[in-house]
């Protein structure tokens, strides 16, 4: 799963492991049944919540991102493994807008996608992922 958190696609898993592409697809769609989340940013993000993955320290040169409240909002979004567009149902906001704040926080972070992102964003301390239940303060 680092590899999936690190943004690289099935093929370079696949390459990166020895293994051929469909028995990566096949172990990913098992991990996202398992924990019942759709995507791969969804993954990763319920990962660091079970403690499977911990906050990599960034090195002492490291710049902070920072991000607008709004950006932070679709972040967590995007960190909970929800669409575009159920992140714009649940923000009050275009799925267009959602993509034009995912694609800045990308670009801001230096992601390769979103799974990337959402790791990039835990290390640099930018998000602080809580369970579900205790959503009322994700920022940290």
């Amino acid at each position: 799963m680092d590899l999936v958190a690190d943004g690289l696609v099935n093929k370079e898993i696949a390459r990166a492991l020895c293994l051929s592409e469909l028995t990566v697809k096949q172990h990913l769609v098992r991990i996202s049944m398992r924990f019942g989340v759709g995507d791969r940013a969804g993954m990763v993000g319920c990962l660091y919540l079970k403690g499977w993955f911990r906050r990599r320290e960034p090195g002492s040169d490291a710049r902070v991102p920072q991000v607008t409240p709004r950006q932070y909002e679709v972040l967590v979004g995007v960190a909970r493994g929800l669409s575009n567009t159920e992140i714009g149902d649940r923000l009050g906001i275009s799925t267009d807008t959602v993509k034009t704040h995912v694609a800045l926080l990308l670009k801001r972070f230096g992601g390769r996608n979103r799974a990337h992102l959402v790791r990039l964003a835990v290390d640099a301390g930018v998000l602080r992922l809580v369970p579900a239940s205790m959503s009322g303060g994700d920022r940290g």
